[in-house]
């Protein structure tokens, strides 16, 4: 449900705004999204401290239902859409053929946690998610209504971004994966005080989101994805420098850094992404987008756990050990990123001189 909001969120706000304010309509819609995930550990910690943690799901559910009824007030669709919609045919082998594939990606990358005791099992699934692969593959070149339009990844602009986009994504999730770990362990604030530190990285999403529009209107998507991608890799280093018992600001800042990053770069590249589709195309391009940082972070929770444990940093560990794992894990991925800015930029500069 979440990854559909993700995919359709930007297909509509672009669909409804003007073209010369994309940029800054997708830069509202990252605002929101921002706020959210502020408010997401900052008022889970105070519903944990109060009602203990089902609280923090109970309360999803009228949310979730306050979102539904707002749904009914967006734009009908035209004649012309209810018309190409009696005529697009539901690939829906297609759409089970990528749903398998991405589960049988997810137990491989997460059986790779006993690949010592047993190789033989994420053996087996890798080959398994290879031949699923295959299969959609195969399938969807040849489907009159693909559900994975290859054409767009033949276009550079498109599967340059995509590939960003997971790299990031990879490496930003790094900061709600283990930076809750340090703080339980390395710090001695209470829980919600930990949620509002927590909380600085989402927010700095949301702060960077209300200049986002004029930044890409005054440098261009590319540039702006090659600073906000340097923002996410010096927050990361910022992050993994940290000491043991660090003061509070210590942490807010490259927290914060790292948070503005990642949401500017979610903004830009997706301004990138649907300026070079058609309108009809968006919607498709945006579930992709929303599929390759799906991959990102779902890459990141195993991939980044099982680095962190091999390095040390399990629950058995000493501080002065988990304190090591967590300065290598930091200061390791935040390599993606740099190496993201530092491609973006030299596609900005092609791309403005062409």
């Amino acid at each position: 449900g979440a990854a559909l909001v993700g995919a359709c969120g930007p297909a509509l706000i672009t669909s409804l705004a003007r073209e010369d304010r994309r940029a800054r309509m997708l830069g509202l819609y990252m605002l929101m999204f921002g706020i959210g995930m502020a408010l997401g550990p900052s008022v889970g910690g105070v519903m944990i401290e109060w009602v203990g943690w089902p609280g923090v799901y109970g309360m999803r559910v009228p949310l979730c239902l306050i979102a539904l009824t707002l749904v009914w007030s967006l734009p009908g669709r035209t004649a012309e859409q209810r018309q190409a919609a009696k005529t697009t045919e539901m690939n829906v082998a297609g759409a089970l053929m990528l749903a398998a594939a991405m589960a049988a990606l997810l137990f491989t990358v997460n059986r790779l946690q006993v690949a010592g005791s047993n190789p033989w099992i994420p053996a087996s699934l890798a080959v398994m998610t290879a031949l699923l692969v295959a299969v959609l593959l195969r399938h969807e070149s040849r489907s009159s209504a693909p559900i994975l339009p290859l054409y767009l990844f033949r276009r550079p602009a498109f599967s340059s971004v995509v590939v960003a986009n997971m790299a990031v994504a990879f490496s930003g999730f790094s900061v709600m994966l283990i930076v809750p770990y340090f703080l339980a362990r390395m710090t001695t604030l209470e829980v919600t005080v930990a949620g509002l530190v927590l909380a600085c990285s989402p927010f700095g999403t949301a702060v960077v989101s209300t200049v986002a529009g004029r930044l890409i209107e005054r440098l261009g998507a590319r540039r702006t994805a090659a600073m906000a991608a340097a923002s996410t890799a010096l927050g990361l280093v910022g992050v993994g420098l940290w000491p043991a018992f660090p003061d509070i600001v210590f942490m807010i800042v490259p927290l914060f850094l790292a948070g503005a990053g990642m949401g500017l770069f979610q903004i830009s590249s997706m301004d990138v992404i649907t300026g070079t589709m058609r309108l009809e195309e968006r919607g498709v391009a945006g579930s992709l987008a929303q599929v390759s940082r799906t991959v990102g972070v779902m890459c990141a929770a195993s991939l980044i756990s099982l680095a962190f444990a091999t390095l040390g940093g399990g629950g058995s560990a000493t501080d002065s050990t988990f304190l090591e794992a967590f300065g290598i894990v930091f200061l390791t991925v935040a390599v993606l990123p740099a190496l993201t800015a530092l491609f973006m930029g030299i596609r900005g500069r092609q791309h403005s001189k062409s």
